[in-house]
């Protein structure tokens, strides 16, 4: 998934994900961005991953689809 989202353009991307597995590809807190979840999740569990290495991810609060239930 990252490596077809780098050519694309894309630049951020959050992911809910373990708190222990994600890092192994880059990920760190979103909180630290400043991103939050609009829903009840464990800390750490929302995780960020600026591709391109600018320091750029967006902060707010995320949703989550309908489908989700959330």
């Amino acid at each position: 998934m990252l490596d077809a989202a780098r050519p694309s353009g894309e630049r951020p991307v959050v992911v809910l994900g373990h708190p222990e597995y994600c890092p192994r590809f880059g990920f760190t807190p979103a909180a630290r961005c400043g991103t939050r979840p609009s829903f009840d999740v464990p800390d750490g569990a929302v995780r960020a991953l600026d591709l391109d290495g600018s320091g750029k991810v967006p902060s707010g609060t995320i949703g989550r689809p309908r489908a989700f239930g959330v």
